[in-house]
């Protein structure tokens, strides 16, 4: 789930009020995006709906079943047991470096 706000991709309202100050009209619900994507704000995994990737790859079950959003913000982020991101660091989120 994540609502795109000027090109931006977020996990949750209290993450756009974060980044953007805007509440938004609060948070509306559940939105799909095509590819795996991370939030914008805290860094979680946002996974995607599409399940062939030419030149990306899938996500795996912990990326699709990643239910914490809004987290704090970490130095090392978080892999799951495939080494894959659940949550990016700190330093590799644009908006906040």
């Amino acid at each position: 789930m994540h609502m795109t706000h000027d090109d931006r991709h977020v996990c949750s309202d209290a993450c756009n009020r974060d980044l953007s100050g805007d509440n938004y009209a609060g948070w509306d619900g559940c939105h799909e995006t095509e590819f795996t994507r991370f939030c914008d704000n805290c860094g979680v995994v946002i996974p995607g709906i599409e399940t062939t990737y030419a030149y990306a790859e899938q996500p795996c079950e912990c990326q699709r079943n990643n239910m914490v959003v809004n987290r704090f913000l970490t130095a090392d982020g978080e892999k799951c047991e495939h080494g894959n991101w659940i949550q990016l660091p700190m330093a590799y989120l644009s908006e906040r470096v």
